[in-house]
């Protein structure tokens, strides 16, 4: 496996979509998985200006190997990305929490299919770090938004991750950054992306073990933050600051709605029909509590946890993001944005 560093950055304001490529290092192949590696350093690449619609779709075209997965950081960048690369005429399949889990039970499936099949012309996967954990996925090559150190590990175990590649010079995985209108910045990005960039622009990755370049970037990741959350959650306590003590003791903020897109659903629940858990979890998504009243979502009649989706829903391809990204409105206000 290869870790390369691409930047993207968004063009203007009428090419919502559209990023140029700003720079560009890659590396020659690692095969995964190693047979006693050799771990060359970054090599920067020149600066380009042509936007992603040329330069990076023409890379996806003749480039880059036939199966390619990107993995980025929030639901939005998801449908943005794969929105783009399908208008610019890319086979592309979605893959994040914008489609019901019905829905994306029918996509991996479909993912499944394909990487089995070798005939397929090239094609891409689109998702969010849903695809991180729990799939059996092995693909060419590997684009991963700038996160976390271990995020762009973690994408490394669905590039070649059999070693079927080897006698093909294996596998590569590309570091990339988004910035502009459409896009949006995950909150939990900034520390951890800017200690992986200086990790890659060093080429630790290159040189030491994943768990050693991952304790390292734990280490830089504390020491950017003041030092581990329980010594600033004993501080916060000490000194009586308990709207601190509140943000710090919770480890995963969750505060999402429930929102209905089965049609079928909606109508059993307004006529207050019974509707098994499992039928009502298939058919819906979770959305933040803070975009419901931005989206403009009303709850089911006598059922004020539970909200119907009035907007467009796309099954096959952006799920609930194919409304969102229509809605000017939405994506003009400010911090209205999905993660």
């Amino acid at each position: 496996m290869t870790i390369s560093n691409v930047l993207l950055r968004c063009s203007s304001v009428r090419r919502r979509h559209s990023w140029p490529c700003r720079s560009a290092c890659c590396l020659p192949p690692l095969r995964n998985p190693p047979q006693q590696p050799t771990r060359p350093p970054l090599h920067p690449g020149p600066t380009q200006q042509t936007p992603v619609t040329g330069r990076f779709a023409s890379q996806c075209r003749w480039g880059l190997p036939a199966k390619r997965l990107v993995i980025v950081n929030t639901v939005q960048n998801a449908a943005v990305v794969a929105k783009t690369m399908r208008e610019s005429g890319l086979d592309v399949l979605h893959l994040s929490t914008a489609l019901t889990p019905h829905d994306r039970d029918v996509v991996l499936k479909r993912v499944q299919r394909r990487l089995q099949d070798d005939n397929l012309r090239a094609w891409t996967l689109v998702a969010t770090s849903c695809v991180e954990a729990g799939v059996d996925f092995s693909f060419r090559c590997g684009f991963r938004e700038r996160f976390a150190t271990s995020s762009i590990i973690q994408i490394g175990g669905r590039v070649n991750r059999h070693g079927e590649r080897n006698d093909q010079g294996g596998g590569k995985v590309y570091d990339f950054a988004l910035t502009g209108e459409g896009v949006t910045q995950h909150p939990a990005a900034t520390v951890s992306g800017c200690v992986l960039a200086d990790l890659l622009g060093k080429g630790v990755l290159t040189r030491i073990s994943p768990a050693d370049v991952v304790t390292l970037a734990m280490r830089a990741e504390l020491k950017a933050y003041g030092g581990l959350p329980s010594d600033l959650l004993l501080k916060a306590g000490s000194e009586r600051d308990y709207p601190k003590v509140r943000e710090l003791g919770r480890v995963i903020p969750t505060d999402t709605r429930l929102v209905v897109v089965d049609p079928y659903l909606k109508v059993l629940l307004e006529k207050h029909e019974p509707v098994s858990l499992k039928s009502l979890l298939e058919g819906s998504v979770q959305i933040w509590a803070s975009k419901i009243e931005k989206l403009g979502l009303e709850p089911l009649p006598g059922r004020q946890e539970i909200f119907a989706w009035n907007d467009v829903y796309d099954p096959d391809f952006l799920g609930y993001m194919s409304g969102v990204l229509r809605n000017e409105e939405f994506l003009r206000a400010k911090d209205a944005w999905i993660i």
